[in-house]
């Protein structure tokens, strides 16, 4: 009797080791939770980051579930205990190891949404003693309630949050079907010089696919399209190979034409057509162009130079900084300059370079990478802000943040809006859950509308504004599609 007994306790620890085995890849495909929950919320109203909350909570709660319950199984079945309680402690148990998750998960937001979580995971362990002593229905009753107070962060998040209204679609076109041209772009930076707007033509440029090797080279296949604006048809496409991984970008600039950037800036029509006008760099690069679509900033080493966009020759402007994030006319700006020997606990700076001298204009916690909106503006994003200053480092405006990633995603051209990229991902690989663009006023920074592409890319879409900011063009080679914006903020 006793030897069954003993082993009846010693099925306790294979069990254990097998559910800490089946626990991790429960977690791991608990992202799986996310599209269906965003799903569901969009059904009643709610923004995707609502779904993304909830489904987080199911995830952690499903996931501890699988290392605790069949545990609390087990020892029961040793205890000679029936099954139900078994399953309560194991759940008992599933939420006070979701408790260190979930604070994990939230330690960055306000403190109601962990003090009263962690309240109701402490009155579990009281009630379920109690229940233990007295009346099972008490402890069943304060684990069905510690598990709701876990969704207190969701239904903040839906209180908190709101939505611009929705951009008027104009088109939707699929530049080539398939999975390869998705993977292309995976950070705002590409993002925001893969489509430009050139006259009545939209111009996008991606890899279309493996054109073989040279020696051991991988070669990329290029394209290069126009796009009528009016129609959404293809009207020109211009093909070239280059190595893999290079990724030409396009330029939109002030003159109405396009300038690709392969190497050497090649001045193009906006049918694509040549125009003769180049420039190949003896060194360095040239990969910022100005808000205004003026100049091009020539990255040395040292200093930056400007090249003027109409005639792609250098008009003599020089600054010191090497690696610029932003370019102007009048100055360029950087956050690659730390300044800790004066600031040592901040983490976040921005440099400006007006030709007379480096000179730190915001420092703190965070403030993201910034963006020259214009020659008197420029954009910070960080710690769930939104941050506008001068050149001088004055406070223009802020605005908060209610929600996830976001990234720079392009200004009109006289500066008076810009775009805001937000999104989410889980999984490793991550997998890309939603994205919107936001286009917000410059001046007030209130938000005016919001684009979704018709077809999730695979990492983030492109993004462009109208040379008069009344259309916005967002997607990938899937699905590129045309918004238009409101004229204003009535």
């Amino acid at each position: 009797m006793r030897i069954a007994q003993v082993l009846k306790w010693a099925t306790a620890v294979p069990v254990l080791a097998a559910t800490a085995l089946a626990a991790v890849p429960a977690l791991y495909l608990s992202f799986l939770f996310y599209p269906g929950m965003i799903r569901l919320v969009a059904h009643f109203g709610a923004p995707p980051q609502v779904g993304v909350e909830f489904a987080s909570v199911c995830a952690d709660i499903f996931g501890c579930s699988v290392l605790t319950v069949p545990v609390a199984l087990c020892v029961g079945w040793a205890l000679r205990a029936r099954i139900p309680p078994r399953i309560l402690w194991g759940l008992t148990a599933t939420v006070l190891l979701t408790l260190p998750l979930f604070w994990a998960s939230h330690a960055s937001e306000i403190s109601t949404r962990i003090v009263v979580p962690a309240a109701g995971a402490i009155a579990v362990v009281g009630a379920g003693f109690a229940g233990w002593w007295q009346k099972r229905p008490l402890h069943a009753a304060s684990v069905a309630v510690a598990i709701c107070l876990f969704t207190i962060p969701t239904w903040i998040a839906w209180a908190q949050s709101s939505s611009p209204p929705p951009a008027r679609k104009v088109w939707s076109i699929v530049l080539q079907a398939g999975t390869w041209q998705a993977m292309n772009t995976g950070s705002e930076f590409a993002a925001t010089r893969q489509v430009v707007f050139a006259g009545t033509r939209i111009v996008a440029v991606f890899d279309a696919g493996l054109a073989g090797y040279q020696g051991k080279q991988p070669v990329s296949r290029y394209h290069l399209l126009s796009i009528d604006i009016s129609t959404g048809n293809i009207a020109n496409l211009r093909e070239f190979e280059g190595h893999w991984g290079a990724m030409p970008y396009v330029f939109g600039p002030s003159d109405g034409r396009v300038v690709l950037v392969d190497g050497k800036l090649e001045q193009l029509n906006p049918d694509l057509s040549p125009t003769g006008t180049e420039f190949e760099p003896d060194r360095g690069r040239a990969v910022q162009m100005s808000p205004d679509g003026k100049v091009i900033g020539w990255e040395l080493n040292p200093g930056t130079a400007l090249i003027d966009s109409s005639t792609l020759k250098p008009n003599g402007v020089k600054f010191n900084e090497s690696v610029a994030t932003s370019v102007t006319s009048r100055y360029v700006i950087t956050d690659n300059v730390n300044w800790y020997g004066k600031y040592p606990h901040d983490k976040a700076f921005v440099t400006l370079d007006d030709g007379i001298g480096q000179r730190l204009i915001f420092h703190g916690a965070c403030g993201g990478r910034p963006v020259a909106l214009s020659d008197s503006r420029i954009l910070l994003i960080g710690c769930g802000w939104i941050q506008v200053i001068d050149p001088k480092g004055a406070m223009v405006g802020h605005r908060q943040i209610d929600c996830c990633y976001a990234g720079f995603a392009g200004v009109s051209r006289d500066g008076s809006r810009f775009a805001l990229h937000f999104s989410d991902e889980r999984g490793d690989p991550p997998m890309l859950l939603y994205e919107r663009f936001v286009i917000y006023d410059s001046q007030s920074l209130r938000p005016l509308a919001m684009a979704v592409p018709a077809a999730m890319p695979q990492r983030q879409s492109w993004s462009a504004f109208s040379p008069d900011g009344r259309y916005f063009a967002a997607g990938s080679p899937d699905s590129l599609g045309l918004f238009e914006l409101p004229a204003n903020l009535d």
